[in-house]
């Protein structure tokens, strides 16, 4: 691999590229959609299984985030979505908060949790 300085980052943050905009989903789409977020812990506890808390630290950019902080903001994601799914389900007029995921994956949550109790949220 090329040294850090050579390397673009863009290609290091999208290395399969941009998510490409999409219309609306068609019910194959949400179904697709919905088995994929069902499938995703499971692929996530296997693909962290074996590594060591050193592995956790790992940075596969410069910059970028640990293992251990991608997990975490996994976990964040997922527990933002229920939060606005049932806002939306339960309010007239939902307000959909956003959050700061940077400063989110800073927290001690983020920085110490075990993968093991990052997956059991």
């Amino acid at each position: 691999m090329d040294s850090p300085e050579k390397v673009d980052i863009e290609e290091l943050k999208y290395p399969i590229g941009r998510l490409p905009g999409m219309g609306s989903p068609s019910p194959k789409d949400i179904e697709n959609g919905i088995r994929t977020i069902d499938e995703f812990p499971t692929k996530i506890e296997r693909a962290i299984f074996s590594l060591r808390t050193v592995d956790m630290q790992y940075r596969y950019r410069p910059q970028g985030w640990t293992i251990s902080e991608v997990l975490q903001h996994c976990v964040d994601s997922h527990l933002n979505a229920f939060w606005r799914i049932k806002m939306a389900l339960t309010e007239e007029e939902p307000k959909v908060p956003d959050y700061n995921e940077s400063r989110w994956v800073e927290q001690a949550d983020g920085q110490k949790i075990s993968p093991t109790n990052a997956l059991n949220l």
